[in-house]
Parts: structure tokens; C-alpha cells; sequence
């Protein structure tokens, strides 16, 4: 009797498995379906994970179906992401370099055309992003969907027109976030009949390994004719220094020269630029 019992079931095992169909709850399955699941007061129920759990699957197979308890929805692998057939959310970073690269020249009081940089972020996760960064009328920005994951090249152009010259620095919208900085060429318009006083006043401070954020040095000038002015002296001891700003009036006036960098060496630096010569002292590292 057990033999007998033994020989039939197995028989209908192998008639079920040579069909290469299955249906629960139904004894007919679709034709197109290999296995089909039919009930009016249950459900099917795949396996539950956490993000983290997910993610710990090595390789996963294309088509790989989980419930996520993290988001709570369904997903599935489509070879490249875990989607959920909505979103996947806003793609983050947990860090962005952004001096990948620079193309392209900005220019005082001209349409920008063909400036980009491309920065780039590490380690992303899947989904839309929109990246951008603002400063003096002008805007570097990108934005779109990932679809991979790893680190990315994004490539930000910009558009607007620069209100002065000088060194534009331009910090993203993103958190974590990075900042670069693009030189803006100035535009000169107006004239003066010489520098009358190169020390007028001196601001801010300059300390050695530091970014400079806030010095200045103030001169004065004869005007003869109102308008902009743009002058860029060479590099010293890693400091930088701009002439610019606009005359709005004849006569004397004050010319501001702005400093950006960061100094090398501390002690006195001496600085040539709009015929002037003049020195500031570098501070010691603290």
C-alpha cells in the first residue's frame, strides 16, 4: 500500500513539473504563465526587507521582487537600481568635489555663452536632482534623473550676465555642499589722471594658510571720466588682487582692491597694481 501511495505521487509530481506550469488555487493556469496564483481573499506575499537588508544582496538578479519595509512599497531590480515604478527618490551624495574642471570665460556686463563646470559627486544614490549655484547675476546649474549609482560627473552651465569683475564664488545648493570659484573679466570704461594715494586704507586681515574672505585695500584716484574698472595684478605669496568697482562721480575718488586666496609665507607682502606699489603684513598661522 505505501509503495502504491509512493508511485502515484510521484507520478503527479513529475506530470506537474513536466507541464512547466503551475497554478495554486487554480487548475488551469494561464497558457503564458509559468506559475499562476488564484484567490479572492488572499494575497501574495513577497519577501519583506529594510533598505539596508536589500542593499546587502550581492548581485541581485534581474527582476529580483522584494517589499521594502524601510519605504514601504514594492520593488524590484532592473539591472542597474532597486525601482518601485513611482520614484526613487531625490538622489543624494555624501560628497561633491567641485573643481572637476572649467570651460568658458565670464566677462563683465556680457551674456554668458558656452561656460559650464563640471564637478562631480561620489557615491550617489538613484533619482532627480537639481544642482545650482548663484552669485552677482549669474547662475551654474544642472539637473535630471540618475539612473546608476557610484560617482558622477555633473556638468553646470551657466547663464545670466555678470554684474562686476573679479572672482566669482559660486557655492552649490546641495548638502553636503562645495564651492568654486570662476574669475570674471572686467570691463573698463572709465579714466583717471593717476593714483593720488595708494595707502588711503587698509581692511580686513591676512593670515598665512587662510582663505582670505574679507581684506581689502582702499586708494584714491583723480577721475576725468565716470564709469567701470577692472585691473588684476599677479599673484603674490598666494594672494590675488583685483582693482574694480565704478567711478560715479569726478574728481577724487576711492578705488577698492579686493584680495582673494590663500597666503603662503607670513610676514610683509608688497603688492603692484594700478601704478601703485604698497605693502600688507601676513599674520602668522595662529
Amino acid at each position: 500500500m505505501f509503495l502504491k501511495k509512493y508511485l502515484i505521487v510521484t507520478f503527479l509530481l513529475l506530470t506537474l513539473f513536466s507541464n512547466a506550469q503551475i497554478g495554486i488555487g487554480t487548475p488551469k493556469p494561464s497558457n503564458d504563465a509559468a506559475l499562476e496564483i488564484k484567490s479572492s481573499t488572499k494575497g501574495f506575499l513577497p519577501p519583506r526587507l529594510t533598505t539596508a537588508e536589500r542593499d546587502a544582496i550581492t548581485s541581485p538578479s534581474l527582476g529580483l521582487v522584494i517589499y521594502n519595509t524601510t519605504k514601504n512599497c514594492l520593488e524590484w531590480y532592473n539591472g542597474t537600481i532597486w525601482y518601485n515604478g513611482y520614484s526613487v527618490g531625490t538622489a543624494t551624495s555624501p560628497n561633491y568635489l567641485c573643481s572637476t574642471a572649467s570651460n568658458g570665460t565670464l566677462t563683465q556686463g556680457q551674456a554668458i555663452s558656452g561656460v559650464t563646470q563640471t564637478i562631480t559627486a561620489t557615491g550617489m544614490t538613484p533619482g532627480p536632482f537639481n544642482i545650482s549655484a548663484t552669485y552677482d547675476g549669474v547662475t551654474f546649474s544642472a539637473s535630471g534623473t540618475y539612473t546608476g549609482t557610484g560617482s558622477q560627473n555633473i556638468v553646470l552651465t551657466a547663464s545670466g550676465t555678470p554684474l562686476s569683475g573679479g572672482t566669482g564664488t559660486y557655492v552649490l545648493n546641495t548638502t553636503p555642499s562645495c564651492s568654486f570659484d570662476r574669475p570674471i573679466t572686467g570691463t573698463t570704461t572709465a579714466t583717471t589722471s593717476g593714483v593720488t594715494n595708494c595707502n588711503f586704507a587698509s581692511n580686513g586681515t591676512l593670515t598665512q594658510g587662510q582663505p582670505i574672505t574679507n581684506a581689502t585695500q582702499t586708494l584714491k584716484a583723480n577721475v576725468t571720466k565716470t564709469g567701470t574698472y577692472y585691473l588684476k595684478g599677479t599673484a603674490v605669496n598666494g594672494i590675488l588682487s583685483e582693482l574694480t568697482g565704478t567711478f560715479t562721480a569726478l574728481g577724487s575718488q576711492e578705488m577698492i582692491i579686493k584680495f582673494s586666496g590663500t597666503p603662503i609665507n607670513s610676514g610683509p607682502t608688497t603688492f603692484s597694481i594700478g601704478g601703485c606699489t604698497f605693502t600688507r603684513n601676513v599674520a602668522p598661522a595662529p
